[in-house]
């Protein structure tokens, strides 16, 4: 009888610490840097590694970044490029030919924090980050304490999947050192607590990756969200006629959403919304459970019929609710999954329409769904979002996600085809065009569907901005 293999020894992950790494010319230019950029630095975000979705999420990290790195990224090339042969003997990672050096400035004030985490999951890495890089620098005297580094020891399953063990090494933040670690390894860093006001309750680093070059794939670039809402609006396939419409909420679905309301109103809470996409502020939620996965089922025929297509159910999100001065920045839903949605208005309180921005054919229509009306739509291929704040006290709605069957479209997709066309270049920016270029046109409806006739009028419309 063959015994069950005995489980893995967790092992540590080797690193290196070296230290004095700058001279104190080039240490100062760097603390300069942070002094004149700290107040416009923007929100460290996160990136779901099943999606690729990028989002802003506190609970999971906190901390700034600095989109200017490359004025204080000189004095590290050089010596970065020159240590590789070395660090993959002491890190034990196999010989690679160096494609980039990506690279950040990242600082964490009181209370900021990064989760336990991978460096290498995300799809415009494509397993191209190989080892990671800390270099640490803060202003004297040091006026904080935690924001160590811990790596955590590894365990390999009989499957050869690897796991974080509860064991950890923990690496302090000396200034003018630099940490090297392999990049598909998890770690955290801790909480920093400020012990006093003024730089030196900043710890800062210059942070990045040795990536690969010519793995014989194409590579994903990172795009920001408005660089996402292009490239769905230009390269998604609609699956609908007119791209929206708005219509009565069944009767019984409507009126058991009212006594929901009535009934949980008291219990809303604030939801855990991004302020990229919640810039007033975030919304107040009341879960619906297991009613909203009924909804999604009673209504699924009525948004295949809309969209003449196969659809499967995906989320029932809500109930949601905007309160005054809030507002919803102009965004696409999930291109892998939310393809086919429904805005469920329940409720209102206000003071002067509230109108949603929906751009669809290179136009931007201003919609008004009222209580008891639902507005159908393709979430992901039109950018959408209340753009004036609201006037009033409440705005209460349902959303609705569906998908096609054998849908094959995904955020990582569409990149690369945009990527592929020349519409973005290998770091995410988008390329100037001319508008008679054909690259600008909208691919043809999905296999099975005529040519999508122009879009109904709307309540008003503006031109698109590009």
């Amino acid at each position: 009888m063959t015994e069950p293999a005995a489980p893995a020894s967790p092992r540590a992950v080797p690193h290196l610490q070296l230290f004095d790494f700058l001279d104190g010319e080039e240490y100062q230019s760097l603390l300069d840097h942070v002094a004149s950029r700290a107040d416009s630095m923007a929100a460290s975000t996160v990136i779901d590694p099943n999606t690729f979705a990028v989002s802003l999420n506190a609970e999971f990290r906190r901390s700034r970044v600095d989109s200017e790195v490359e004025l204080v990224w000189p004095p590290f090339e050089d010596r970065l490029r020159a240590l590789l042969p070395h660090l993959r003997r002491e890190l034990g990672v196999g010989r690679f030919a160096l494609g980039s050096l990506e690279r950040q400035l990242t600082v964490h004030t009181d209370g900021d924090f990064f989760s336990r985490h991978l460096d290498e999951n995300h799809s415009w890495t494509d397993g191209c980050r190989m080892i990671t890089f800390v270099y640490y620098f803060n202003a004297e005297p040091r006026l904080f304490e935690g924001g160590q580094l811990r790596l955590y020891d590894n365990v390999q399953d009989p499957g050869g999947a690897s796991h974080p063990a509860e064991a950890y090494t923990e690496i302090e933040p000396v200034p003018n050192s630099i940490v090297f670690f392999p990049a598909n390894v998890y770690h955290e860093v801790i909480p920093v607590r400020a012990l006093g006001d003024g730089p030196g309750a900043i710890r800062c680093t210059v942070n990045g990756w040795y990536r690969a070059g010519d793995l014989g794939r194409p590579l994903t670039p990172h795009v920001d969200p408005a660089v996402l809402n292009l490239i769905c609006s230009r390269f998604l396939p609609r699956v609908s006629d007119h791209g929206f419409g708005i219509r009565p909420t069944p009767e019984p679905i409507h009126r058991a959403l009212e006594s929901l309301w009535e009934l949980g109103r008291d219990d809303i809470r604030p939801e855990a919304g991004d302020p990229v996409y919640f810039p007033d502020g975030a919304p107040e939620m009341l879960p619906i459970g297991p009613f909203g996965d009924e909804i999604l089922e009673r209504l699924l025929p009525l948004h295949q019929a809309w969209a003449d297509t196969p659809l499967r159910p995906v989320a029932a999100y809500g109930m949601r609710s905007y309160r005054s001065g809030q507002r919803a920045a102009m965004h696409v839903d999930r291109p892998g999954t939310h393809v086919v949605s429904s805005m469920l208005v329940v409720a209102q309180d206000v003071d002067a329409p509230w109108p949603l921005q929906l751009e669809l054919a290179e136009r931007r229509h201003e919609l008004h769904v009222q209580p008891g009306q639902m507005l159908l739509y393709e979430g992901a291929a039109s950018p959408h979002g209340h753009l004036t704040p609201l006037v009033g006290r409440a705005y209460v709605v349902v959303f609705l996600h569906y998908c096609p069957v054998d849908w094959p479209h995904s955020d990582e997709s569409l990149v690369r085809q945009a990527l592929a066309d020349g519409i973005i270049d290998a770091v995410g920016r988008v390329q100037p065009l001319l508008r008679g270029d054909p690259r600008w046109t909208r691919p043809a409806p999905r296999l099975g569907h005529a040519a999508a006739p122009a879009p109904p009028p709307a309540t008003s419309e503006m031109p698109l901005v590009e």
